[in-house]
């Protein structure tokens, strides 16, 4: 029997704040992949133009970030009906759901409230449990 209520969202926001690479951490990674695959690259002309230009990419990256960070989320209510359960989702998945949806925005208010970027405290599943980059 659960003692409190808020111990699913509470391990939730753990497992959440404890993810490895951070945003930022892995948009770095992705910024050096792509540079230097171009530039070992046997056939640069099939490679993205600009791909090799670390200028270019890091500017990319660094838009992406932007973006990432001053995302504002609705609040879970707003968010459940702008992403209303998918057919095939069972009751537990969309618990599951809005239960990660509401521990992403607790950390993304606080985030706010300590003036932190969410891109250097959280990881993937910031992401995936806001959809963010969906829209």
């Amino acid at each position: 029997i659960m003692q409190h209520s808020e111990e699913p969202i509470d391990a939730v926001v753990a497992a959440l704040q404890a993810e490895k690479p951070v945003i930022s951490d892995a948009v770095k990674t992705l910024i050096s992949l792509v540079v230097a695959s171009h530039a070992t690259a046997a056939d640069r002309a099939a490679a993205p133009k600009g791909a090799g230009d670390l200028a270019m990419v890091t500017s990319c990256g660094r838009a992406l970030l932007k973006a990432i960070n001053s995302h504002v989320l609705p609040p879970p209510p707003q968010w459940a009906l702008e992403h209303p359960q998918a057919e095939q989702e069972t009751a537990l998945e969309r618990i599951e759901t809005m239960t990660t949806y509401r521990a992403c925005h607790a950390l993304a208010a606080r985030c706010a409230k300590a003036g932190a970027k969410p891109t250097r405290m959280l990881g993937r599943g910031f992401l995936r449990g806001t959809r963010c980059l969906e829209t």
